[in-house]
């Protein structure tokens, strides 16, 4: 297969990348950041809704796109919203304009985030759930949702929809970008600095005060992306949770941070973080239910993983 992965100088864009090439599919990459890997056959540095891929999707013959370019920080994106929509929203309305007037009849995975549910209330989230952002990262999010949906309905262009829960861990020595403002990145500075690990939120309704998530290894979203491009052979559209359906709280990943690394973290409670959902767990039953079998996402690969990656790349 010929694949074009936007966001392949991302974290999860680059093992996407690495496992693509690795396959013997080929590879081009976009970004308009420089990667720091070479698993990819071209490279365009450019925007995902650049005018300038359409050359090389009608040269290379695309077949899949995967499209995971995109504004992610939650914390940003509270202060800044405007640039959430105009770049999430904007360049993946302008891919979609650009493949639907080449007349592009290829298999479209789109990357979204369990943000676009929103507070829950104790129970992990099916795809049926409501969705009510309480961010604006995941309002631009579920507006490119609605966005993706709405124009394959009309083209005829085969899509998948994946919602993000918390991605973790890394695929031998490409992990997530050392200054990352995810978690268990920040647990891995925070150790290899000594500085002080916040924990944010701490008097909330969860069982021990602390925010509750799911956590998903990189590698298994990757697989995912390569299992969908099967089931597209069966169905036209589908959107489905990349989760574990296993909440773990903040306070309870560093004690297992620890206990797996042999290292003590020096954390201190603050106040929570605006935009900040206190629950989000995936009920993943959907997807499993399609064939797919998730390998990597248990906490000691996790964790193992994302601390070897960090102390390599650290030196």
């Amino acid at each position: 297969m010929n694949i074009l992965i936007t966001g392949a100088a991302g974290y999860i864009g680059s093992v996407i990348c690495k496992m693509a090439y690795e396959e013997g599919h080929g590879v081009t990459g976009v970004d308009i950041n420089n990667p720091d890997h070479n698993f990819f056959h071209t490279f365009v540095k450019a925007e995902a809704g650049d005018d300038v891929l359409l050359q090389f999707i009608k040269l290379n013959e695309i077949d899949i796109v995967f499209h995971l370019a995109a504004s992610a920080d939650v914390a940003d994106s509270v202060l800044r919203p405007a640039h959430y929509f105009k770049n999430n929203l904007g360049q993946t309305t302008r891919l979609l304009d650009n493949l639907n007037s080449i007349g592009w009849e290829g298999k479209l995975i789109f990357s979204s985030t369990a943000a676009v549910y929103g507070e829950g209330v104790g129970e992990p989230f099916k795809e049926d759930s409501k969705l009510s952002p309480v961010n604006p990262y995941g309002d631009s999010k579920l507006a490119c949702e609605e966005t993706v949906e709405n124009i394959c309905n009309r083209t005829g262009m085969k899509a998948i929809i994946f919602r993000y829960f918390n991605v973790v861990g890394a695929n031998e020595n490409i992990g997530d970008h050392l200054d990352s403002s995810h978690v268990i990145q920040k647990l891995c500075k925070s150790v290899m600095t000594n500085e002080q690990f916040n924990v944010f939120g701490h008097n909330l309704p969860t069982r021990d005060g602390t925010c509750i998530r799911d956590y998903v290894h990189v590698n298994d979203i990757a697989r995912a992306h390569f299992h969908a491009c099967d089931l597209l052979n069966k169905q036209d559209f589908g959107i489905y949770n990349l989760g574990t359906n296993k909440g773990i709280s903040v306070r309870e990943l560093v004690t297992e941070f620890e206990n797996i690394t042999g290292q003590e973290v020096l954390w201190f409670n603050k106040e929570p973080r605006d935009g900040d959902p206190v629950f989000l767990v995936a009920d993943p039953s959907k997807f499993i239910d399609t064939g797919f079998e998730y390998k990597y996402s248990n906490m000691n690969e996790i964790i193992t993983s994302a601390w070897e990656s960090f102390k390599d790349r650290w030196k």
